[in-house]
């Protein structure tokens, strides 16, 4: 669960502008526990993905695919995260590319 959202989990009444965030969270795709998202106020930095898993929370850069950060994610689960973006990259920057407009 992406951390802005933490307060809400724990039974705290979530800000409406953070209801109206949830709604603009596309899913590109989701692979076994793992789903990867884009946040659509991000479209002015370069190409990149989130992912969230049970407690864990990550950004990474698509090209070259480096974790911009990482949270509560073990060993495994990170070089999962990293092995499937590398083999989905391009639908990553397709799905990228068509949400924010973007020539490739």
């Amino acid at each position: 669960m992406n951390r802005m959202f933490d307060g809400h989990r724990r039974g705290r009444a979530a800000p409406a502008a953070w209801c109206t965030l949830m709604a603009v969270v596309p899913t590109v795709f989701r692979v076994g526990p793992y789903r990867f998202f884009f946040f659509s106020n991000e479209g002015f930095e370069p190409p990149h993905v989130h992912v969230e898993v049970a407690d864990g929370y990550a950004k990474l850069w698509v090209e070259p695919v480096a974790f911009a950060e990482a949270h509560r994610l073990n060993a495994k689960q990170m070089r999962d995260i990293r092995q499937i973006l590398r083999d989905r990259r391009a639908e990553i920057l397709e799905a990228w590319n068509e949400h924010f407009g973007h020539q490739e």
